[in-house]
């Protein structure tokens, strides 16, 4: 079976959020922009932090960028305060202190944050600013495969498959598996096919119907929450 380094991908995902592609403000957008950041609103500080790290409708400017989205993270927005822990966890522009990275991460996931949740999971499985912890990671992975990370739903597959913080249960594997491959992610359909082999047409039931309560429970994505 197959896994994915999930910390780096995620660490990818949320410097291309802050770094993406931001459309041209007029500039009495931008003054409004900036004077939502200075009142303390913690997504027009995101967004701004955003403008001054791509150079868009500003001049390009790193120390404002972290500046920003510095106070965007104090101030509670989610994105923000990944982002710091992408900084911290990859020690770019900063020395890399994999606590302080733990505790921007566990301050966005506890906001109910799906990518959050799912580093979470990776920061405990790889011990990274913690104690190794199977359990926690399987815990945090679980929150994050609710909401519909597509790799979280492959991981929890590969962690019932080995008992690996939670106990091993094939019938629960597949169905993780299973929902990970309707998104279309290709480990999870090989890994998948791997636990089908095994089965019994008894397990083969069991497990589409496990497959179909889970449908049930998966929540529908929302936007990164913040003030």
């Amino acid at each position: 079976m197959t896994k994915r380094n999930g910390l780096t991908g995620a660490l990818i995902l949320i410097m291309i959020l802050f770094c993406g592609t931001l459309q041209v403000m007029a500039g009495s957008d931008i003054a409004t922009l900036k004077k939502a950041a200075e009142q303390g609103n913690a997504n027009a500080q995101f967004t701004l932090g955003g403008m001054y790290a791509n150079g868009k409708g500003v001049p390009k400017d790193e120390k404002l960028a972290d500046a920003w989205c510095q106070k965007a993270a104090e101030n509670g927005n989610a994105m923000a305060q990944l982002r710091l822990w992408a900084k911290y966890a990859g020690g770019q522009g900063v020395p890399k202190d994999d606590k302080k990275a733990f505790i921007w991460c566990q301050k966005a996931a506890d906001q109910g944050y799906p990518e959050a949740q799912f580093v979470m999971g990776d920061i405990y499985v790889k011990g990274k600013g913690v104690p190794p912890d199977n359990k926690q990671g399987f815990a945090w992975y679980q929150k994050a495969a609710e909401h519909g990370i597509a790799e979280a739903q492959r991981i929890i597959g590969i962690m019932y498959a080995k008992g690996e913080g939670v106990p091993r249960n094939d019938v629960n594997a597949y169905a993780w598996s299973s929902l990970a491959a309707a998104q279309g992610d290709e480990d999870g359909t090989n890994n998948k096919e791997i636990i089908a082999n095994k089965f019994t047409p008894e397990q083969r039931r069991q497990a589409q119907a496990v497959v179909a309560e889970l449908q049930k429970k998966i929540k529908t994505r929302k936007p990164a929450p913040h003030n």
